[in-house]
């Protein structure tokens, strides 16, 4: 297809979501077409191309969690200069239903509040951040393990980010604390940890309304390109392609698109436009859930919630039914437990919040508060957390954590490693 056809069709879809009082970017995206290893690439870098493509431990986990399911959401950044990545073996209509989803998301993000703080020029941020990274790992008194090491630690504090003015959660900023307050790092170090805590602001929205996202532009999409008038062979592509946007994923694993957009389907069909844009500028994906999804959802949606079967809590295990027990199904009794579990794998709710005592208190130590919240840290984790965090601090560690029945302390130094204690 000519870039003259997707630029024609472009604009007819940017009066139709104008007239369904969606906001357009102000300059129209950069669109490229990649094939399937590129989208890879792209997915397991954040949607950010240029980012520092050498770390290759951040790459490898994202793709293991993302597995090869590539959303949209995943392949379009906002800004002054908008882009996207389309998968080069779209239809004429698949390619489509993907500029009108594109819009539906920008709308999205121009309103939601969560987005508010994002940085307009993210992608030239990202290109300069690229190109320090790239100094350092080519500056043979640094060199590739050494930049390695400290994006990895500084991933490993990544949650414990500056995203409290977001939804007034006062959980500390380890990354800032750890650049201001330790005094081993040298200025390289620094400005790595400076690179990270600058791209999560932009990352730490997508992470918070991610559902919502991809929810809401899987509603408008169609709607757009059925408002733009095209023809119905091509319509009948278009929903072909969001049929397959939204299609109920195998048992035992979601998709948020097709969860995102039955809720805000349920909204505008029971409450009406106003209440789902309403819903797009105020909310994340935890009270979004908490507030639409109803038995009637969750039963016609199949949601169940599962654990592991005894012994292999601490595993990481697929969804084999000899290994899992099935915990609450949605009826009316169990509904409620599986939304609540459901909210408990949304956002920031699977991290543990922390906040600091004191950098460092009298004893040299840094001292790190959990207030408990029915869920614990997973110790093998956290070792590998506090051993990361020792080494940008270079003093001994402990995180406190008050629980109805006592505290536990687990701390790390160099002398005596990992240890735990009860109290």
């Amino acid at each position: 297809m000519s870039n003259n056809i997707l630029v024609d069709y472009y604009e007819q879809f940017k009066q139709a979501a104008i007239g369904m009082n969606l906001s357009v970017p102000a300059n129209d995206p950069t669109i490229y077409i990649v094939n399937k290893r590129q989208q890879e690439a792209v997915a397991a870098m954040n949607g950010g191309p240029r980012k520092y493509s050498h770390w290759s431990f951040g790459k490898n986990a994202d793709f293991f969690h993302h597995g090869k399911r590539i959303y949209f959401c995943d392949l379009m950044a906002m800004g002054i200069e908008p882009r996207a990545f389309m998968p080069y073996d779209f239809s004429l209509g698949g390619q489509l239903f993907f500029l009108a989803y594109f819009l539906a998301l920008n709308d999205f993000v121009s309103h939601n509040r969560a987005w508010f703080n994002v940085p307009d020029d993210v992608w030239d941020r990202s290109r300069t951040n690229s190109e320090r990274i790239s100094q350092y790992r080519n500056d043979d008194a640094i060199g590739y393990e050494k930049v390695e090491h400290v994006l990895t630690a500084a991933h490993a504090m990544r949650y414990q980010c500056s995203h409290s003015a977001l939804w007034g959660d006062k959980t500390c900023d380890l990354l800032e604390e750890t650049i201001f307050a330790s005094t081993v790092l040298e200025n390289w170090q620094k400005d790595i940890l400076r690179i990270v805590h600058d791209e999560w602001k932009w990352l730490l929205p997508r992470i918070e309304t991610k559902l919502m996202m991809a929810g809401y532009a899987s509603f408008f999409a169609t709607r757009i390109v059925e408002a733009a008038g095209v023809s119905d062979d091509l319509f009948a592509q278009c929903r072909q392609a969001h049929e397959e946007t939204v299609a109920f994923p195998k048992p035992g694993s979601l998709n948020l698109q097709q969860i995102g957009s039955v809720l805000f389907e349920a909204i505008d069909s029971n409450y009406g436009r106003e209440a789902l844009f309403h819903a797009r500028d105020t909310m994340h994906d935890v009270t979004f859930v908490a507030r639409f999804l109803d038995q009637k959802i969750a039963q016609e949606n199949s949601l169940f919630s599962w654990s592991p079967a005894p012994g292999d809590e601490h595993e990481e295990i697929y969804l084999v039914a000899e290994r899992i027990r099935i915990t609450d199904i949605s009826d009316e009794r169990g509904w409620k437990k599986v939304s609540d579990r459901f909210i408990e794998c949304l956002g920031y709710a699977p991290n543990l919040p922390v906040r600091i005592v004191k950098t460092p208190d009298t004893e040299g130590r840094l001292v790190l508060l959990h207030t408990y919240q029915g869920k614990v840290f997973e110790p093998k984790m956290l070792r590998g957390a506090l051993e990361l965090m020792y080494s940008l601090w270079k003093i001994p560690i402990e995180v406190i954590i008050a629980t109805k029945k006592g505290v536990i302390r687990h701390t790390y130094d160099r002398k005596n490693g990992f240890r735990i204690r009860d109290f």
